[in-house]
């Protein structure tokens, strides 16, 4: 191959979207980053259970943990999703107090809360001319468009499901009355709004490319 024809020869991006383990192995650095996002999120979620509840059991108006779940699952994939958004929170939630004979079913709200993002930037985003990770909020020319893609798939349909489906739980249950549904409800999804838009863009946006750098990030399900 000619020097000439060798310069117009690319190197082929890295590619994000549903295949189940595309880049096999699962390394090392990985699961040591896997464990720490399990640790953080525990912490954040016990923190809102103890400091900030609002309204009813297991509903924060400073639910920081999904800030950071939000960009864990696009990062990770199904290990965000299941070991942050599922583990993590069932942890944390039975460390601030949240009864642990059904924090494994209330917990199933959070995997909602992430796994609709990431089917979004996934399959919808690039569509849309948008990173997969989401690292287009301050990007020129893109950033509203980023900005409503969030709100429209990173919000509010994913919170108003997981709020709903947690408090008719708890209802069904018997550990909150029917009339707290709704103010918990309202409570969830506002609390995260302002989360989810002050923590989320600046991680997808700045450390986005340096989780991707390090080769931590799934491409993927799994790998």
């Amino acid at each position: 191959m000619t020097a000439e024809v060798s310069s117009t020869v690319k190197k082929p991006g890295i590619r994000y979207g549903f295949s189940w383990n595309p880049n096999p192995p699962v390394s090392l650095a990985q699961w040591v980053t896997f464990a720490a996002m399990i640790g953080l999120v525990a912490v954040l979620v016990m923190f809102a259970n103890i400091a900030v509840p609002f309204a009813a059991i297991g509903v924060s108006t400073f639910y920081l943990a999904i800030g950071f779940m939000i960009p864990f699952s696009l990062w990770f994939g199904l290990w965000g999703i299941l070991l942050g958004g599922y583990i993590g929170v069932y942890l944390g939630g039975a460390l601030g107090g949240f009864p642990v004979a059904i924090g494994w079913m209330t917990s199933a709200a959070d995997i909602i809360q992430v796994i609709i993002p990431f089917i979004a930037y996934r399959w919808l985003a690039p569509k849309f001319g948008l990173d997969p990770l989401g690292r287009d909020f301050f990007a020129k020319g893109k950033w509203w468009k980023a900005w409503l893609f969030m709100l429209v798939f990173a919000v509010f349909p994913n919170n108003i499901i997981a709020a709903t489906y947690n408090m008719v739980l708890l209802y069904k249950i018997g550990i909150v009355p029917y009339d707290v549904i709704r103010p918990a409800i309202i409570g969830w999804v506002i609390g995260d709004i302002w989360v989810i838009a002050l923590i989320t863009p600046a991680l997808c946006h700045f450390v986005s490319p340096i989780v991707e750098r390090s080769g931590l990030t799934v491409h993927g399900w799994i790998s």
